[in-house]
């Protein structure tokens, strides 16, 4: 498939789970793509998994990010800019949770989980809509989730960290429609990545049977169903849609 032929995209998160799961689709599709991620370890197994699938060595880079770290965030953005001339697709997936329940959250936790899941996509935004502003255009897309439409108990950080974020992304797209610029949420339901193996890391088997119960289609999401939806969100074949929270859940919304 060549539907990303020449475009330029940063993936925060892009060193695990749905962050790789893009990176890899992305540079499949023909873009070239930086992998952002706090581990960069994990961002370079990403660009190597890359190259293994067919990839010429510089079709994806490793960079480590923060991306609370608003002058790293800037520091990306200019760097792409100074390195391609340009900024086609930012995708702000990075994010962690904590799981219990509201009475025993605390603060510290509640800060974290909304400064890397809201504050963080906010600050890729910023910066990445600066840059697609004098482009005369591009794609932001954001990590969310089905925990962001719903209520969901013992996500009392993330749900409403992942509500904020779709709240966001509406703001991005009303502000950027005049500027060609698109925003959209991805909204995934319980995936196979390395935060829902946390999840029910004391008891695997009982956990994943329960949340595969929440599925109509009976089964955990694939990072490459995240990834084929993403990869359609941000090519030209999207160019109708913005402002749109996409469920990726096998029916759980309905």
């Amino acid at each position: 498939m060549t539907q990303l032929n020449g475009k330029i995209a940063i993936v925060t998160g892009g060193g695990s789970g749905l962050g790789r799961a893009m990176t890899l689709r992305f540079a499949r599709d023909g873009a070239r793509v930086i992998a952002a991620d706090l581990n960069e370890d994990g961002a370079q197994e990403t660009a190597r998994l890359a190259t293994e699938q067919g990839a010429s060595a510089d079709r994806v880079v490793a960079r480590k990010l923060d991306v609370t770290d608003e002058r790293a965030c800037a520091a990306l953005v200019d760097a792409t800019l100074a390195e391609h001339g340009k900024l086609d697709v930012m995708v702000a997936n990075a994010g962690i949770g904590t799981f219990g329940p509201i009475a025993d959250l605390s603060l510290d936790d509640w800060r974290r989980v909304l400064d890397v899941n809201l504050t963080g996509v906010f600050l890729c935004a910023k910066y990445a809509f600066r840059a697609m502003q004098e482009a005369g255009g591009g794609v932001i897309l954001a990590t969310a989730s089905v925990a962001g439409l719903e209520g969901t108990p013992n996500l009392g950080a993330y749900g409403p960290a992942k509500a904020g974020v779709i709240q966001l992304i509406k703001t991005i797209a009303l502000e950027g429609a005049r500027h060609n610029i698109r925003a959209n949420a991805l909204c995934p339901v319980w995936t196979t990545t390395p935060l829902v193996d946390a999840l029910v890391a004391n008891n695997p088997e009982r956990g994943m049977e329960r949340l595969r119960r929440m599925v109509p289609l009976g089964r955990l999401g694939q990072p490459e169903d995240v990834a084929n939806v993403a990869a359609f969100l941000v090519s030209d074949e999207a160019s109708f849609l913005t402002g749109v929270a996409m469920p990726i859940d096998g029916g759980h919304t309905a």
